[in-house]
């Protein structure tokens, strides 16, 4: 059997096949998990629940299940996982990070929470959000800020901040996210991990707040392609068998646009550099690469829709949400749903005719280094608001056209903070983008990386 430090290395896949020998119980692998929760939770704050009794249950059903031969539900079926707290989870507590809402203590689970479960795996708890995962940072009133887990210094990004975190630190092998705007790609691509936003439609996941505009998916967050490809089995509406055709080669002569640049801010030199090394990796491969203008959306237009997302968010005590949430669903208050549909349809096709016959668009995934803990912060709400756009320059995009894009850890900054790519593809191309995903992950000889900080990695 491996040593704990060798278990808490290893991939979530690798982990799930470990099960199935027989070499490690899910309780076993469970157990150290929560200590390592225990242990490091308090420092970098990435779960605002932590269910020890009910995540050791579930795993000795798991060990009793599969000693009797049961099948495995799903290719992580066993492997400890935990749900961002915009999801509801039977018995766990939910505050959306938000002060302006009590803790709901729901009977029964949402549809994510119930395909994870569904699929065999261990849920230790909740993981940390923004306030309705409005922000690209991870700061609510809720609880102390998530921290990255490569320098505490630093944000661990957003709105998914909780599950990078858990992840990039050893306190999870691979996390739930959902992605509005870029939450599950840049904390991932902040804490070198692989994220993906699969495609609309791929997983039903329509809030009731988001139902009008679609622009939010779940996905996984974890260290490899496979791990992610793994989870999307776990969550997509009907079999598929992402992780063994993600497996197969990335046809040849693909058209790859290539962007460096955002009309929005300027972008990071070390990020414009890892990004032409990943085309360049394409081109070696056998794709075309194709210098190309980062498709000019309008920002107030994007606003329109997350104004009005947020106005759409259930409140209580309006009086208690953080100044940029309070100010994002005042603005939001003032947009009819009309003009949002609209805004977004107009966007969407903006995007899809940008994309015109290229298979995949490369692109860093963002565009400023993550910030410290709180230095982005203004008196004046937009102008916070505004301090932070880099870091959802290159994501927010995908979600207004629905098309699928992941981001890949491509080593660290001169700072010692990890450096993402995003590569985005065709709606629907899930399988095509994880393949890209897997050709750069081979080439630079696998994505796993020690975190600077030991103390957490």
């Amino acid at each position: 059997m491996p040593s704990d430090s060798e278990l808490l290395k290893m991939s979530a896949t690798d982990q799930a096949r470990l099960l199935q020998s027989g070499e490690v119980s899910s309780l076993e692998l469970t157990n150290l998990y929560l200590k390592r929760i225990d242990q490091s939770n308090d420092a970098l704050c990435a779960f605002t629940y932590v269910s020890h009794r009910r995540a050791r249950r579930i795993a000795k059903q798991w060990d009793r299940s599969h000693k009797k031969g049961e099948a495995p539900k799903s290719p992580l079926s066993g492997v400890p996982t935990g749900v961002k707290d915009l999801a509801f989870a039977r018995g766990m507590p939910t505050r959306f990070g938000s002060r302006a809402v009590p803790p709901i203590s729901p009977i029964s689970d949402g549809v994510v929470t119930k395909r994870i479960r569904a699929g065999g795996m261990v849920i230790t708890g909740k993981l940390t959000t923004s306030e309705f995962g409005a922000m690209p940072v991870t700061e609510p009133d809720t609880h102390p800020p998530t921290r990255n887990a490569f320098n505490t210094e630093h944000t661990s990004g957003g709105s998914s901040g909780g599950s990078g975190t858990a992840v990039a630190a050893g306190l999870l092998p691979i996390a739930q996210g959902s992605d509005g705007a870029g939450s599950i790609r840049i904390p991932s691509a902040l804490q070198h991990l692989v994220g993906l936003k699969p495609s609309r439609g791929l997983i039903s996941h329509i809030t009731p707040v988001d139902r009008g505009m679609r622009l939010s998916s779940v996905g996984g967050m974890g260290r490899t392609v496979e791990d992610v490809a793994a989870f999307l089995d776990v969550l997509a509406d009907w079999p598929q068998d992402f992780v063994g055709r993600s497996h197969k080669d990335l046809p040849k002569g693909l058209q790859v646009k290539l962007s460096t640049e955002s009309p929005i801010c300027a972008t990071s030199p070390e990020y414009q550099a890892a990004t032409e090394r990943v085309a360049s990796i394409f081109e070696g491969y056998g794709c075309d690469i194709i210098p190309a203008p980062w498709p000019e959306v309008d920002l107030e237009e994007f606003l329109v829709l997350w104004k009005r997302l947020m106005a759409n968010a259930p409140m209580v005590m309006e009086s208690r949400l953080q100044p940029i949430t309070a100010w994002l669903r005042g603005e939001g208050k003032k947009i009819s749903r009309e003009e949002s549909v609209q805004t977004r349809i107009r966007l969407e096709q903006l995007i899809l005719d940008s994309f015109e016959n290229a298979d995949l668009w490369v692109s860093p995934t963002v565009a400023i280094k993550p910030p410290k803990i709180g230095a982005w912060k203004d008196p004046d709400p937009e102008t916070s608001f505004r301090n932070i756009l880099g870091l959802g320059a290159y994501t927010a995009g995908y979600n207004v056209s629905g098309q699928p894009a992941v981001t890949v850890p491509m080593g660290l900054c001169e700072e010692g903070l990890p450096i993402g790519v995003q590569i985005a593809g065709r709606t629907g191309c899930d399988v095509q983008v994880l393949q890209a995903a897997r050709v750069i992950e081979q080439a630079v000889g696998g994505f796993r990386s020690e975190c600077i900080n030991n103390a957490f990695c």
